[in-house]
């Protein structure tokens, strides 16, 4: 198993955060305004591993759909959105990644 160590930063050493978004902080507007337009625009929007609770990030399938994609939803638990999808698959996503290599 590969050793994984947490990267810390090299002047202060606290601890360096991958480019995630916790509850709280703001979301950069421009990443936002790009994933609107690509939502309005997509033939596919696959939502992977999200509960579709938190938006604005839950919004764009919805954009999507409404614009006319197909919508594949692949997470454990159900959604708001599934009634509205095409495809719900009900699968962590390392078994479906899995399934995809059979």
């Amino acid at each position: 198993m590969e050793d994984h160590k947490i990267p810390l930063c090299p002047e202060c050493g606290g601890l360096l955060k991958p480019n995630t978004i916790s509850f709280g902080q703001n979301l950069n507007t421009k990443d936002i305004e790009r994933a609107e337009k690509l939502s309005a625009n997509c033939d596919l929007m696959i939502a992977v591993g999200s509960t579709l609770h938190v938006y604005p990030a839950a919004g764009f399938p919805q954009e999507a759909k409404m614009n006319g994609a197909d919508l594949a939803i692949i997470t454990l638990s159900t959604t708001p959105l599934d009634d509205m999808a095409d495809v719900v698959i009900d699968l962590k996503i390392s078994d479906f990644l899995d399934k995809l290599g059979d």
